[in-house]
């Protein structure tokens, strides 16, 4: 259900810090078990979070989830916790069954998006924005992942280390993104090309 009450809860959430945990742009929520409790989360700025109230427009981030999958924990305590990259912020919500988050990056907001606890290396949720000047990904990637690169239409690459597990990356005058690629801490590499499945590069 939306309504005046609920598009002002949200222009409140993203227009304070911001919150990311997407695939490609928009609302996203992906299939699979979720964790049961913070210790089986593999992402560990969330030991940061802190208690939401029922009131808060952060809780917006968890609700389509929760309608869209019944396995998710409905009803359970939700937790909060901000991320800032430089002069953005990613916020991040979780119910310990998943996770959602909407990045705000050079004063723009971008839609939220969710996915399962515990985040899997082999296919990091990301989201891509941009504008006049620029296109970025904002990531959040599980432990061990420590560098996300996007790569522009146009070929130009930005390369951004993992901090908090969050990762954004920006490539300046980019037409739009066009892959998205990260690296692990033993020397693991995945890409993907947005529209396409992830995969592991040899």
């Amino acid at each position: 259900m939306t309504g005046p009450a609920t598009a002002t809860a949200r222009r409140r959430l993203l227009g304070g810090a911001a919150c990311v945990a997407a695939i490609a742009g928009g609302l996203s929520v992906s299939s699979g078990a979720g964790a049961e409790g913070p210790a089986a989360s593999n992402v560990s700025v969330l030991e940061r979070a802190t208690p939401l109230g029922d009131g808060d427009p952060a809780a917006l981030l968890v609700a389509p989830a929760r309608s869209a999958d019944p396995r998710r924990r409905d009803g359970a305590p939700l937790r909060g916790v901000t991320v800032p990259v430089g002069t953005s912020a990613v916020e991040l919500v979780t119910d310990d069954g998943i996770l959602c988050a909407a990045p705000r990056v050079a004063g723009r907001s971008g839609d939220s998006s969710c996915a399962p606890l515990p985040l899997r290396t082999e296919a990091v949720p990301f989201q891509v924005g941009g504008d006049d000047a620029q296109a970025w990904v904002a990531a959040v990637v599980p432990d061990g992942v420590v560098r996300v690169s996007a790569t522009g239409i146009g070929g130009r690459t930005a390369t951004a280390d993992v901090q908090d597990n969050v990762a954004l990356a920006a490539v300046p005058d980019a037409a739009g993104i066009e892959r998205v690629s990260w690296e692990t801490a033993d020397g693991r590499r995945f890409e993907q090309v947005l529209g396409q499945a992830a995969r592991a590069v040899e």
